[in-house]
């Protein structure tokens, strides 16, 4: 699922909204063609997670603090290592961005 705030204005909701008329070949529109800024590809990182550790058992802790982990990781990949810019396209506060950082060791990729 896709669940946060759109990180622009509305007039660049609407040019998106407008591109993606232009551009989408079905009626519905797949999370895979809107812009990263937009989504977190967070379904099919767990989907793809689940299918390597089939074989072994995983507590939920552990499938827990590896989903944060990539999810941190990718939020300061894609601010370029801006915290503040990290922490609201995660929709948390930087303080919770910063003590996931330090107690998980995320670095960017």
């Amino acid at each position: 699922s896709c669940e946060n705030a759109f990180p622009g204005n509305v007039r660049e909701l609407e040019h998106l909204v407008e591109r993606l008329l232009h551009t989408c070949k079905e009626k519905t529109i797949a999370l895979s063609e809107l812009p990263d800024e937009i989504c977190i590809p967070v379904a099919s990182d767990i989907n793809s997670y689940l299918k390597e550790i089939d074989t072994k058992t995983v507590s939920l802790n552990e499938l827990i603090e590896n989903l944060e982990i990539s999810l941190f990781s990718w939020a300061l990949k894609k601010s370029g290592g801006n915290q503040t810019k990290a922490a609201k396209l995660l929709n948390v506060p930087r303080t919770t961005l910063q003590e996931k950082i330090k107690k998980y060791n995320v670095a960017i990729d």
